[in-house]
C-alpha cells in the first residue's frame, strides 16, 4: 500500500525545527555534534558505540498468490506530462537488476511490459480506488484494455491536477488491490503527488518511487484478501506503518539507468541485524531511538506516561536529528501525541519518550507515535534514513 506523506514529513506540523529543515530550503540542523565540518554525520565516537540493534520485524508469507514473472500494463492518460519518463520507466523495471534484487527472496523475477496506453480522457479532479477500479474494469471488459491473466499487473499513472479523495496528498494513497468482480485483475495506481522537500526528489522521481514501491507490492502481496507477504499481527507495532515490503522502507531509494526506485525490506537482512532495505548501498547504516520494551504502552484516557527511548545504530555514525510525531496508522482507533526531550541524538545516547492520550479515547482503543531519525544533509535534505520506529499505544 501507499503510506502517502511519511511520519517524518507530518511531524512538520508539530514541530518548528522540522518545518525549517523541510519547507525553508536553509538548515541551522548540525549533522554531528561539532557541526557539518565536525564528521559529517557519517563517523561516530567509536569507544561510544555498541550496535546494538534491536530485533528487526518479519513480512511473513501467509501462502497467497506471488506474481512471479508480471506482464505490465502501462496507463497513462492524454496531455500527461510525464508520459514519456514513465513509459521508459516501465520498459526499464521489468527487466531490472533492482527488480531481480528486491524481489529474489520473495519469487519475483523479470517480467515484461506487454503494453503502453494513452487514454484520451481527463480524469476528474478528485478520485476514490473505487472510482478507479471500476474504470479499469471497464476498459477491459470494452476491450480497450488488454486482457488479465493473474500475472497482469495494470500500473496507472494520474496527473497532478487528480487527487485522492480522504486525505489527499497527505495519504494514504490508493495503493494496490486484486479485484475480483465483475473481472479479476491486479491494479496498482500512483497519483503526481508534490514530491516530499525532505528528500530533494523531482516530480518525475517522486512518481517512479512510488510505481517501484507499489509495482513490487501488488507483485509479492496482490490480494489483500488473500495475504502474501504481509504483517498481519495487529499486536505487532509495525502493522500500523503499513504491512507490506516496500512499506518498512518508505523514504530510502536508489538509482538504476536513470530511474529512481525505493529500497525494498528484505527479511533476510533484517533477521541478521543488517541494513534491512535492499539493494544495498556503500557505507549504509540502519539507525534509529527506540523504547527498550517492545510491549504496548498502556495509558488511560487523557493521562500521559514517559519511557526512555535508546539510540542505536547498525555501525558507527554521527549525531542523527530525531523527533516524535503522532502517526494516523492503518486500523488506529485513536491518535495519540508525543514529545521528545532532545532532538539530536548518538547511539548509545536516551531520551525520554511522553506520549498522551486523548480524553476521550474510548476503552480498547489504539493507536501509534513514531520516532523518526534521519541524518539531515544541505539544504535539509535527508543524507541518511529517515528509519522509523513505531510504539505502539493502548487504552485500558
Amino acid at each position: 500500500m501507499t503510506r502517502g506523506a511519511t511520519a517524518w514529513q507530518r511531524a512538520r506540523a508539530a514541530s518548528s525545527l522540522l518545518f525549517a529543515f523541510a519547507s525553508c530550503g536553509t538548515s541551522d540542523a548540525r549533522v554531528a555534534d561539532g557541526g557539518a565540518g565536525d564528521d559529517g554525520g557519517v563517523a561516530g565516537d567509536a569507544a561510544a558505540s555498541t550496535h546494538d540493534v534491536p530485533v528487526l520485524p518479519q513480512v511473513p508469507m501467509h501462502g497467497g498468490h506471488v506474481i512471479a514473472h508480471m506482464k505490465l500494463v502501462t496507463i497513462t492518460f492524454e496531455n500527461y506530462a510525464f508520459q514519456s519518463e514513465i513509459q521508459a520507466f516501465g520498459d526499464w523495471i521489468v527487466g531490472s537488476q533492482w527488480l531481480s534484487t528486491v524481489g529474489a527472496e520473495y519469487g519475483v523475477g523479470a517480467g515484461t511490459h506487454i503494453a503502453k496506453l494513452v487514454v484520451r480522457y481527463t480524469p476528474p479532479a478528485v478520485l476514490s480506488a473505487n472510482d478507479i477500479e471500476q474504470y479499469i474494469a471497464a476498459g477491459i471488459t470494452m476491450r480497450v484494455f488488454p486482457q488479465p491473466d493473474d500475472d497482469t499487473i495494470y500500473a496507472i499513472y494520474y496527473p497532478p491536477t487528480t487527487k485522492p479523495s480522504g486525505l489527499g496528498c497527505d495519504g494514504p494513497w490508493w495503493g494496490h488491490r486484486t479485484v475480483t468482480s465483475p473481472v479479476r485483475f491486479t491494479y496498482a495506481a500512483m497519483p503526481a503527488c508534490p514530491p516530499p522537500a525532505v528528500f530533494g526528489w523531482t516530480q518525475v522521481e517522486s512518481i517512479e518511487q512510488n510505481a517501484s514501491h507499489e509495482i513490487i507490492e501488488a507483485a509479492t502481496n496482490p490480494s489483500l484478501l488473500t495475504p502474501s507477504f504481509e504483517i498481519t499481527d495487529k499486536e505487532n507495532p509495525f502493522f500500523y506503518m503499513g504491512t507490506e515490503i516496500g512499506d518498512l522502507c518508505v523514504g530510502l531509494t536508489t538509482r538504476e539507468a536513470g530511474f529512481l526506485a525505493q529500497r525494498v525490506w528484505s527479511n533476510a537482512a533484517a533477521g541478521a541485524r543488517r541494513p534491512p532495505c535492499v539493494p544495498a548501498i556503500a557505507n549504509d547504516v540502519v539507525f534509529g531511538a527506540s523504547p527498550v520494551s517492545s510491549a504496548p504502552l498502556v495509558i488511560a484516557a487523557g493521562a500521559s506516561k514517559s519511557v526512555s527511548v535508546r539510540a542505536w545504530a547498525s555501525a558507527a555514525i554521527g549525531a542523527w536529528t530525531v523527533v516524535a510525531a503522532p502517526f494516523p496508522g492503518y486500523g488506529a482507533t485513536m491518535t495519540p501525541t508525543a514529545t521528545l526531550d532532545r532532538t539530536s541524538m548518538r547511539e548509545g545516547d536516551t531520551a525520554t519518550l511522553t506520549v498522551s492520550v486523548p480524553a476521550g479515547a474510548a476503552s480498547g482503543s489504539h493507536g501509534i507515535v513514531v520516532v523518526d531519525s534521519v541524518v539531515l544533509g544541505a539544504g535539509g535534505v535527508a543524507a541518511q534514513g529517515p528509519y522509523e520506529w513505531p510504539v505502539l499505544v493502548e487504552v485500558p
